[in-house]
């Protein structure tokens, strides 16, 4: 729900509120039990939250950019922060201090916790919104140079964080601690055939074909992971039990007794 007729004083509206804005509004509505808050949006000014005189103490949010309502929604205090960098919004009356106390007096998450249907929404355009952005993103951001990531990654190349058994573990330990910590939680022996969800450029599966004997399938949505870990696979003599596809997750065939992703979820 848009916040109501009552408490809105909406601006001749450039267009329709998206989605996301009006989600958002109707959490804030909802949740701000002790204050208002005024957002003058592309389509309008809106005022949400019950409590508080709109005319003393005003909060008025000015919002630039649509995405603003987005980060929110799907990444929260993150996306608010990363908007704020961003210069998505500004405070046209109060201060940032007075907005974020705002919203940590009322609880949000404690609040939103108790509201079954408004979650449900909020979890759906998550879902939407990572699906629709995933592969774009995903190029993006790995299909910028395979030359770029050796400088700075180990051996396999491997993107998530490394594992240290002790203090003096450099980079290439790191990640072998961190893949067999993973191979072990896997309980993975030989005959074992996994499915690598987001592999990287392979070095999981790498590991996992050298020291456990398993077979497999590593999945992306990076074109350049795909070519060049196969490439990687192929040298380091694993190509015949583990390859990799180019493909989203959700068109995945054949039968694995083990799935794994890592730094993904």
């Amino acid at each position: 729900m848009a916040p109501s007729s009552q408490k809105s004083s909406a601006a001749r509206e450039t267009h329709a509120p998206s989605a996301a804005q009006d989600l958002f509004l109707r959490v804030l509505d909802e949740s701000l039990t002790d204050a208002t808050i005024c957002f003058r949006t592309a389509s309008g000014e809106f005022v949400v939250g019950r409590g508080g005189d709109v005319r003393e103490g005003r909060i008025v949010v000015r919002v630039f950019h649509e995405r603003f309502f987005s980060a929110v929604l799907c990444y929260g205090n993150l996306g608010l922060a990363e908007a704020f960098m961003n210069g998505d919004f500004e405070l046209e009356e109060g201060c940032l201090h007075d907005f974020l106390m705002v919203l940590l007096r009322n609880r949000l998450q404690e609040k939103l916790g108790k509201n079954p249907r408004i979650l449900i929404r909020i979890a759906a355009y998550r879902v939407v919104n990572a699906l629709a952005g995933k592969q774009k993103n995903v190029q993006r951001h790995y299909d910028i140079g395979y030359n770029v990531f050796k400088t700075f990654l180990d051996a396999r190349l491997v993107y998530s964080c490394g594992y240290a058994n002790t203090p003096r573990d450099d980079l290439e330990q790191l990640q072998a601690n961190k893949l067999d910590r993973i191979c072990r939680k896997l309980r993975l022996k030989s005959g074992d055939h996994i499915l690598d969800i987001g592999c990287g450029f392979g070095g999981l599966l790498t590991f996992a074909a050298t020291h456990y004997g398993v077979t497999g399938t590593g999945i992306t949505i990076s074109r350049d992971h795909c070519e060049r870990g196969n490439e990687l696979l192929a040298r380091n003599g694993v190509s015949d039990r583990v390859q990799i596809e180019f493909r989203d997750y959700r068109s995945v065939e054949g039968q694995f007794n083990k799935v794994v992703s890592v730094g993904m979820l």
